[in-house]
């Protein structure tokens, strides 16, 4: 579990970073096919959406932390944590966010995302922090 959760996390992680969301050929393997995102707008996205959507994004400023990764299956977890985004000067957004992974042939994809708007907080694990 261990690894499998350090894994997740990683993945996690890497989907915050702009060489990952601007690139439609990384975001392709990494996205499962029926991948789904509730938005905080209350748009639902699918993989078709994001493909088009994250490369063109400007780039995005990530605090997060107070991860936890649950095992629901050998070859699926849930991956809960807290983030704070910003996008230059614009103001912060605070978001409880949680994530579905699946192992498909072998290689973890993300096949489920939610980020709920929420207030202001602290993280609390700064161990557990990453920022980008």
């Amino acid at each position: 579990m261990c690894n499998t959760a350090t894994t997740i996390k990683k993945l996690e992680i890497s989907l915050f970073h702009a060489a990952i969301r601007n690139s439609s050929d990384k975001l392709e393997k990494l996205l499962a096919s029926d991948f789904k995102e509730f938005m905080a707008s209350g748009d639902i996205y699918h993989k078709k959406d994001a493909l088009l959507r994250l490369p063109n994004e400007r780039p995005l400023q990530v605090k997060a932390g107070d991860f936890d990764v649950k095992l629901l299956t050998d070859e699926s977890a849930l991956i809960t944590y807290r983030s704070i985004y910003w996008r230059g000067s614009s103001p912060k957004s605070y978001s409880l966010r949680s994530s579905i992974w699946r192992k498909n042939n072998g290689i973890w994809q993300i096949v489920f995302h939610q980020g709920t708007l929420c207030s202001a907080f602290k993280l609390a694990k700064a161990n557990n922090e990453t920022s980008i």
